[in-house]
């Protein structure tokens, strides 16, 4: 019988982060949040609630949630226009 064979510590550490972030796109609202900017380039928050349907105080904790894992980008225009991209 054939030995396992035992995977480096990066690739474990690799695993995970695929592991979770499969986790995280298979939540309700991140991928009609990712589809959104990924298609147009950088959308608006505003455009990005109308588009999506969320409700206003889910919004902004599913942003700060894929910010976190580096799947959206947050950038800031004049400080009036706060723009997301995939």
């Amino acid at each position: 019988m054939k030995k396992k064979e035992e995977l480096s510590p990066e690739c474990i550490k690799h695993i995970r982060v695929v592991k979770d972030r499969v986790d995280l796109l298979n939540r309700k609202w991140k991928t009609f949040i990712l589809d959104k900017p990924y298609y147009t380039g950088k959308i608006r928050f505003r455009v990005l609630k109308r588009q999506t349907g969320i409700t206003p105080n889910a919004l902004p904790k599913e942003l700060k949630n894929l910010k976190m894992n580096s799947l959206v980008k947050q950038t800031e225009n004049n400080s009036l226009f706060v723009f997301y991209k995939a």
